[in-house]
């Protein structure tokens, strides 16, 4: 019985050691100069936080090692110009930018999000790659 149970926690913890490292060649996979990587657990998700050439990203996985999304803080100046242009033209251009993200989702989809704000009054704009403009209070 010892025996037994000795094996089988054994099989558990290698599945536990290829689940994790699955984790990693995945992460390695879609951004192999991550550095500084810190592995938590958010809302359920698995989430990998660290920079990838000079940008802070935190990627995150569902349950079964798969990436969902990515989430990568940039300055405006590093926005292509086009969505720039976007920004400048809406009726919050002259809002004082606090943030900006790119999220890219593993369907391939991907937007921008700028959060902003005036006075006591805060936003977040999402724009995507062909121009449109979602507010949210």
């Amino acid at each position: 019985m010892i025996v037994r149970t000795i094996v089988i926690l054994l099989i558990l913890l290698s599945g536990r050691v290829s689940f994790a490292q699955n984790y990693d060649a995945v992460l390695k996979q879609k951004y192999p100069k991550a550095e500084y990587v810190e592995w938590n657990v958010d809302n359920g998700f698995r989430t990998a936080k660290f920079f990838s050439n000079g940008k802070k990203v935190k990627m995150y996985f569902n349950g079964t090692g798969n990436w969902t999304q990515c989430k990568t803080d940039l300055r405006i100046d590093q926005v292509p110009s086009k969505i720039q242009t976007v920004f400048a033209n809406s009726e919050y251009a002259n809002w004082q930018i606090e943030d900006i993200e790119l999220l890219e989702f593993s369907n391939g989809q991907i937007h921008y999000e700028f959060e902003i704000g005036l006075g006591a009054r805060e936003r977040t704009l999402i724009i995507y790659p062909n121009g449109n403009v979602t507010v949210q209070y």
